[in-house]
């Protein structure tokens, strides 16, 4: 098998930023997508700017302050210059005639916002861009239609394209009480899934990170980041990769 092994959300925290740095380091990351919007980021481009990595951007619509100016988006964010959060969208979403309350237009001008602060805190564009927790049809319009402006590849298509396989029982959940994210653990979900390393493709995705009080006002992943975490260090992931004979890939392989 060629395997992706993700971490989503660099950026989002400090905590996060820490704890995926140390995956980085320490562990058997391939690709790694950051939030390019938080006041985290800044730390978050600095500290992976020379990696060896796959750094590709996690479009954030839904948490945290918009890029561009908010008075050029007021369908995506508030006045205070704060996107609206997912149940927010959702609610506004409901509201809206054709259940879409965001302009096309108005996503662009955010998407595009987005990808150049990217390159301007890593010094170059993103090798793929992803989706974040919340999604409807405009906001994906015009991901992909930057995509194609860019030629940078969107992460789903690739998947789509390689057929890439997930293990068949995931270790999340929405929503995720603490209480079982303290008990969800990747492995588990990995190694008794033995059909899982006999496709030609696959991919595990992770949200590694510790947890600090900004995590904590903005998103309800937490002690699963800690969990996460442990499994991507942990001698067993080192060793069912060596025993499986599996081969770590990134999305740069793919293009």
């Amino acid at each position: 098998m060629k395997l992706i092994i993700q971490a989503d959300d660099y950026g989002i925290s400090e905590g996060v930023v820490y704890g995926i740095m140390k995956a980085v380091n320490q562990g058997c990351l391939t690709s790694v997508g950051m939030f390019s919007n938080m006041p985290a980021s800044s730390l978050a481009a600095k500290l992976i700017r020379e990696k060896d990595i796959c750094l590709g951007a996690d479009i954030n619509i839904c948490t945290g302050p918009c890029v561009a100016a908010p008075e050029k988006i007021p369908t995506v964010a508030r006045p205070n210059g704060m996107l609206y959060t997912k149940n927010e969208h959702i609610a506004l979403d409901k509201k809206a005639q054709n259940g879409d309350h965001m302009r096309y237009e108005e996503c662009l001008t955010e998407v595009r916002a987005q990808i150049e602060r990217f390159r301007k805190l890593t010094g170059r564009y993103p090798a793929y861009l992803n989706g974040h927790s919340y999604h409807n049809r405009n906001i994906d319009r015009a991901v992909c239609d930057l995509s194609r402006e860019y030629q940078i590849p969107m992460a789903k298509n690739l998947e789509h394209q390689y057929q890439m396989a997930s293990p068949g029982k995931l270790w999340y959940k929405r929503p995720f009480p603490l209480e079982e994210q303290m008990h969800a653990y990747a492995m588990d979900s990995i190694l008794a899934d033995k059909d899982f390393v006999k496709h030609a493709y696959g991919i595990l995705i992770f949200h590694c990170g510790y947890i600090d009080p900004d995590l904590l006002e903005v998103s309800t992943f937490s002690v699963i980041r800690v969990q996460d975490l442990k499994a991507v260090l942990s001698p067993e992931m080192k060793q069912w990769i060596q025993d499986n004979e599996i081969e770590k890939i990134s999305y740069s392989n793919l293009i």
